[in-house]
């Protein structure tokens, strides 16, 4: 039966490259693994040099020192690297940052290991910050959609969007992600993101001018004179039956390709103003 020695761990430890610093880390991991293998399915004088618990539990060490290097590397901390070697592999990318995030008790240093990840993944401050906030509203694919953000976001700012509104055009795209891709009617969202603007730049607080965002969209989709009296409910200032109105030409130019007709304008003003 072969048996785990310091010289096998050292010959073992020797073949990954790294530096000497991270040998007890290394020797400690070998140990473990070896101990809780034997305890499951004990070696015997039959097992085969493969299936040793003593060169699995080897491999194991491998694989474990290479992910807790790259981590301590990136700036980590003794408990975040451990955390993200020990479950690498096993949980995808969310579940395996998240348990990593979870295992350090004081808060801010949980935030410090949380951004030194983060911005191990980007330089990019849109994509940072998107990450952060998805990745704390518990979002499953904080990585793919803060990339699909940024993305979205640059391609607003190119086009001559002001910030605001690339950043509520960015948002409402990003709720329409899942793992297939993200699907999204441009028109809508653009409207979408053009109340918003309007909203801010009117006094309203984010969480207002996303609702009224909804409205609008909302409207875009179901039909404005149809949506009229429900919007009204909520949004009855002359600035935004004004507003509406706008809207309400935009969409007809988008789908027609032509303006509004005064008879059709004046058929929703009538109703707005009634």
């Amino acid at each position: 039966m072969i048996q785990l020695t310091d010289e096998l761990i050292r010959t073992a430890f020797a073949k990954t490259g790294f530096d000497e610093k991270y040998f007890p880390v290394y020797e400690g991991k070998v140990k473990q693994a070896c101990n809780e293998l034997q305890e499951d399915v004990p070696d015997d004088d039959e097992t085969t040099e493969q299936e040793s618990n003593v060169f699995s539990s080897i491999r194991r060490a491998n694989d474990y020192i290479a992910y807790y290097v790259e981590e301590i590397e990136k700036g980590h901390g003794d408990t975040w690297a451990a955390s993200i070697a020990e479950n690498r592999g096993i949980e995808d990318e969310f579940y395996t940052v998240e348990e990593a995030y979870n295992s350090i008790e004081n808060e801010d240093e949980r935030e410090k290991e949380l951004d030194i990840y983060i911005n191990s993944l980007s330089e990019d401050p849109i994509f940072r910050e998107r990450y952060k906030s998805l990745f704390h509203d518990f979002d499953l694919h904080p990585q793919e959609k803060a990339s699909e953000y940024c993305e979205i976001f640059h391609r607003c700012i190119n086009a001559g969007k002001s910030t605001i509104c690339s950043h509520a055009f960015a948002n409402e795209a990003n709720n329409y992600f899942d793992e297939r891709g993200t699907h999204y009617n441009e028109h809508f969202v653009d409207i979408h993101a053009e109340a918003v603007e309007q909203a801010i730049e009117h006094g309203m607080d984010d969480d207002q001018a996303y609702s009224f965002g909804d409205s609008c969209s909302e409207a875009c989709e179901q039909g404005f004179l149809l949506m009229a009296n429900n919007y009204l409910k909520n949004y009855h200032e002359d600035r935004q039956k004004a507003f509406y109105l706008y809207l309400y030409g935009k969409d007809y130019l988008h789908r027609h390709n032509r303006e509004v007709p005064e008879c059709e304008l004046n058929d929703l003003r009538r109703e707005l103003y009634k």
